[in-house]
């Protein structure tokens, strides 16, 4: 029973990141353990992890970890 401002507000007291900002973090978490298996592509990996395509995922990756998708993934092999 709360309003999105304040729930926004107390989740941010309480986590440290704004909802937006835990979720994209979730996101990316989730994306670096699906990049482990060669198997998908990363097209199939973005739609998985939430993204709206592949270019929305590269950007919010590079952004988070300093690297794209592709570069990232190539250090794992």
């Amino acid at each position: 029973a709360m309003s999105p401002s304040h729930f926004a507000r107390v989740f941010k007291e309480t986590v440290g990141q704004t909802p937006m900002q835990y979720l994209m973090a979730y996101r990316i978490e989730q994306a670096i353990r699906a990049m482990a298996d060669p198997g998908p592509g990363l097209g199939e990996i973005a739609l998985s992890c939430g993204f709206a395509d592949q270019a929305h995922f590269s950007r919010s990756f590079k952004a988070a970890t300093g690297s794209t998708p592709r570069q990232y993934r190539a250090t794992l092999a």
